[in-house]
Order: structure tokens, then C-alpha cells, then sequence
């Protein structure tokens, strides 16, 4: 065999190599995409709420576990001003289907959390003695450029025996301060005992 033909076959065999290393990481990205994606939506708007985002949400095993991953993603401001104390955040809620119960789905642990939001932090609290099911990504230092496209994602638990709970999760903004906080209700996706799904009308 000459050395020109070796050559060939050498090419020939990374160009192969790089199609299959491209065609498994596309069908791994396809494998991991959003099961549901709601769009933003208003129940009234401020002068420090988002205006625009995706509220997006899939399950995930782990060791037999069932876990619920809710993801933000082009989360935008046309304007952000805040307001003269305190700091804004962008919080899940984990209740039971249609109501403002705590369910059988909790937030998970705080390093189960990612987001650009500015120098975020992450807390949680609800639920009195049990697991929590608030989750907050806190901006304290208001540093939100309008324009930018942020993200921000968290991990919740089933806590049932059976990893077969139902309920739904939340996203808002909301402006905190030594008070409390609130703000702008922005949608939420259902979950029932085999999936994740967009509400009918609202309602899961």
C-alpha cells in the first residue's frame, strides 16, 4: 500500500470519527432539551420586573430518585429601575396543582442552583418544619443591564415514597425588603405522576 493511500484512509477515518463525535453530541443535546416551555406572561408590571423569559421545566432520575428541574432563560429587562431600598429576585414556588400549598415537591440543595444574574445568591424557606418549597435567585446588589439576556435554574425533590408526585412550579419577580417580598406572577408548568406539561387556561 503506498504511502499516499494510507494517507487517504487516515483522513478518512477522523473525517468519520468527527461526523460520529458531532452526530452523538447533537442527539445528546436533543435527549436533554426542555420537555415544556411557557412564555413569560403578566399579572401586572413594575419598573423592576422582567419583561420578557422562557419558564421552562423537565424530570430527571438520579439513583431512583425522581428530581424536577426548572430553568429560566431569556430572562430580560427593557428597563430596570429599582426601587429606593432593597433588592429584587427571581423566585420559584413548588405547590400543590392550582392552589398555594405546599406540595409533595421541595426544593433540593442550594448547590443544585445556577444562574448569571448578578453576584445571584440563592435561598430558600416555606413550609414551616419541612422542606422548603420557595426558592429565590437574589440580585442585592441591582445590577441588572437592560438588554441582557439572564438565566436561572434550580433542582427540586419529589419527596414521595413512590417518586410519583404531583404539583406545579412557579416564577416570579419579586422586590424584597425588610417586610417581605412580592411581585409579578410570570406562569408556571404542571406536574403529574409521569411528566412536566404547559397549564390549560392556567390550571394544571
Amino acid at each position: 500500500m503506498t504511502r499516499k493511500i494510507v494517507t487517504r484512509l487516515r483522513w478518512k477515518h477522523r473525517i468519520g470519527i468527527l461526523l460520529l463525535a458531532f452526530l452523538a453530541l447533537m442527539l445528546a443535546t436533543a435527549a436533554y432539551a426542555w420537555t415544556v416551555s411557557v412564555r413569560y406572561v403578566h399579572d401586572y408590571q413594575t419598573d423592576w420586573s422582567a419583561d420578557d423569559g422562557w419558564h421552562r421545566g423537565q424530570i430527571e432520575w438520579s439513583g431512583g430518585k425522581r428530581y424536577i428541574r426548572a430553568g429560566d432563560d431569556y430572562v430580560k429587562w427593557n428597563t430596570f429601575i429599582p426601587q429606593s431600598s432593597g433588592y429584587l429576585a427571581m423566585v420559584y414556588h413548588a405547590f400543590q396543582p392550582n392552589t398555594n400549598n405546599c406540595g409533595n415537591i421541595r426544593v433540593g440543595d442550594h448547590a443544585w442552583s445556577w444562574s448569571n444574574l448578578p453576584n445571584a445568591t440563592f435561598s430558600t424557606k416555606g413550609c414551616g418544619a419541612g422542606a422548603d418549597n420557595e426558592w429565590r435567585a437574589e440580585v442585592r446588589n441591582n445590577n441588572i443591564t437592560a438588554g441582557t439576556n439572564y438565566y436561572f435554574q434550580h433542582l427540586f425533590r419529589d419527596t414521595t415514597s413512590g417518586n410519583n408526585g404531583t404539583g406545579e412550579i412557579t416564577t416570579n419577580t419579586y422586590w424584597v425588603t425588610t417586610f417581605g417580598g412580592a411581585g409579578p406572577y410570570h406562569g408556571k408548568f404542571c406536574i403529574n405522576s409521569s411528566n412536566v406539561y404547559a397549564p390549560t387556561n392556567g390550571q394544571c
